[in-house]
């Protein structure tokens, strides 16, 4: 689906890809870039609304594993994010924080959430009793803020990432391995399926696994400029956090045992992907489960005395479609 806003470019995607991603992202209304704040674009309505339809479609997914919705709150206390030293390590620097209330100093610093391990595996210590109350595995769609040094870029590389993260328990490892399995499952069939462009599916070196975690899986996809742009994380975490949290559960025969965990999340770059791969010098070309129009009805008048009756059929037309659930506009 062609976006009704964007005109053909004046740049050619094959030879200047930065620049035509770019300049299709303003053209065609996706986000505005004149907000002061670096690596925070306004979102605009029809690229809030392709955003969004990709994060429904991944909440769906996770509805059929019965990974259910939270909502955790922005702010996070210094002192949760040191419970676990290698996953601070690789986020402190890239922390936003917040020192006071008003004019008063606050008693602890709280950072603007980076990520959401430390904040929810402290509540999960507190819901995990027993073997009963396992698998746990929930799943939010919020924002995430890190300070970016680098050069910022919309929808890939921004300070606040709106994005969707799941995480979840499980008595054994076995059914941890199991659960990220499935997870991939979930994401191969929104992103080849519904999205149209997949890519590599590896194992990050020791070097670059998430902090905290075990083993860290990605899925890599090859942009039209030829690089790599990391879509999919998935992270099996063992049993560090649970430990560092110290989430234990009261198995069938009576002992405390720490869980097994994982969390795995996507972004905007799942956007960024999908309009990247399937754009062309003419603008969006969107997959039908997310395009904002499905149809656009165009009314084509012959004569100026057929033009009630011409816009009378299209509106009956737009009535038909939209009892239809499609989308369509009328142009």
């Amino acid at each position: 689906m062609i976006s009704p806003h964007c005109p053909e470019l004046p740049i050619s995607k094959e030879d200047q890809f930065a620049a035509w991603y770019e300049t299709m992202l303003e053209d065609g209304e996706v986000v505005d870039k004149r907000y002061p704040v670096k690596g925070m674009p306004v979102w605009r309505p029809y690229g809030w609304f392709l955003h969004s339809s990709i994060m429904e479609l991944i909440e769906k997914q996770w509805t059929l594993q019965g990974i259910e919705k939270v909502q955790f709150p922005l702010c996070i206390p210094e002192f949760y994010l040191r419970q676990e030293e290698s996953h601070i390590e690789g986020f402190k620097a890239e922390c936003f924080w917040t020192t006071k209330g008003g004019d008063k100093d606050l008693d602890v610093p709280l950072a603007l959430r980076p990520t959401s391990e430390t904040a929810m595996y402290n509540m999960f210590s507190l819901w995990v009793r027993s073997f009963r109350d396992l698998p746990l595995k929930v799943h939010q769609t919020c924002s995430v803020y890190r300070h970016e040094t680098k050069n910022t870029r919309p929808l890939i590389r921004v300070r606040e990432i709106p994005w969707n993260e799941a995480h979840t328990c499980h008595a054994t490892k076995e059914d941890a391995l199991e659960n990220l399995r499935m997870a991939w499952v979930g994401y191969k069939r929104v992103i080849e399926e519904t999205l149209g462009f997949t890519g590599l599916i590896l194992t990050r070196p020791d070097w670059d696994r998430f902090g905290g975690g075990e083993c860290s899986e990605v899925m890599d996809t090859i942009m039209p400029c030829g690089r790599v742009l990391q879509t999919v994380g998935a992270h099996y975490l063992g049993q560090k956090f649970a430990k560092a949290c110290d989430i234990k559960y009261l198995d069938e025969k009576n002992e405390f045992q720490h869980v097994w965990m994982t969390c795995y999340g996507v972004s905007t770059r799942l956007l960024a992907a999908t309009l990247a791969v399937h754009g062309d010098d003419t603008g969006f070309i969107l997959p039908p489960a997310i395009a904002r129009y499905q149809v656009v009805v165009v009314p084509i008048i012959m004569k100026k005395k057929d033009s009630e009756v011409v816009f009378a059929r299209c509106e009956e037309i737009m009535k038909d479609l939209q009892e239809a659930s499609i989308r369509a506009t009328l142009d």
